[in-house]
This record gives C-alpha cells, sequence and structure tokens, in this order.
C-alpha cells in the first residue's frame, strides 16, 4: 500500500540519527529506539512524525553471526532494505512462491521478500498499522 521505511546500517547508529535530525529537520523526541536479539542490532527509528510511520530506520549490528551482521561486514555502512505495508500479504506471498522468488513469512503478520526476488533489495512488507508494534506505540496496531 505504502512504503514507510528505509534501513540505514551504520557503525554509529546514533550519530547518524542526529546528522538525519539535523538535516531533515527533526526532533529527536520523536524517535524510537530499537534493538533486537534475534536480529542482532540496536539504533533508532527516526519517525519524521510522532503520529506516523515514515521513517529511516538507523541501526548497528551488533551479532556478526547474523544476516544483518554478516551483510554489514561484507558492504559495511549501506542501505540494508525497506519496508512497506500490505492488506494483500497473502496474495503477495501465493505470487512469489508461483514465481518461484525466495520469501520469508513471520505468523500472518510480516513477509519478507529476499534480494533475489527483487534484483537485490529486501522487502518487508506488514499488515497494515502492524509496525506500530515495533514502532513505540503498540496501542495504535488496529486488530483485523
Amino acid at each position: 500500500d505504502f512504503l514507510y521505511e528505509v534501513t540505514n546500517l551504520v557503525r554509529d547508529a546514533d550519530g547518524v540519527a542526529a546528522q538525519y535530525a539535523d538535516a531533515f529537520g527533526l526532533h529527536p523526541t520523536a524517535f524510537v529506539p530499537i534493538k533486537s536479539s534475534a536480529y542482532g542490532y540496536g539504533g533508532s527509528l527516526t519517525l519524521f512524525s510522532a503520529d506516523r510511520l515514515h521513517r529511516f530506520e538507523v541501526i548497528t549490528a551488533h551479532d556478526s553471526e547474523k544476516t544483518m551482521g554478516r551483510y554489514f561486514g561484507k558492504f559495511g555502512e549501506s542501505l540494508y532494505m525497506c519496508f512497506a505495508e500490505s492488506a494483500q500479504l497473502g496474495a503477495v506471498a501465493e505470487r512469489c512462491r508461483e514465481a518461484g522468488a525466495p520469501i520469508t513469512a513471520v505468523e500472518d503478520h510480516t513477509l519478507f521478500l529476499h534480494p533475489g526476488a527483487l534484483g537485490g533489495v529486501m522487502l518487508g512488507l506488514s499488515k497494515p498499522t502492524y509496525a506500530w508494534t515495533w514502532s513505540g506505540h503498540p496501542e495504535r496496531v488496529e486488530r483485523t
């Protein structure tokens, strides 16, 4: 339905988030600190507005054994992936399976299309409003 996030993999997430705040006139009080032991990273969501999901995810990988850490070891600071909302996760997954495109589904709320499916970019898709779960306001998730 719409793209809401671009992930920037960096050495110093706090420093780069401060640069984004300065460059785009963002107010850091709208930023949401994030970390994931499952994916091995920490950083922040630099929300352009506290009421919308639009943001840069600025993260530093801490675990060189996990996918993100291996990617960082190979490519260094770079754009890593992007995220979008879709009300059609099931249909997208089915079309990917039919095309033989590599995907990973996370329960019924998130789908990752691997770089091989899209010519080099990883795309995460989440159900509408579900990204608020990890964006500091889980109460904003609309239950369906």
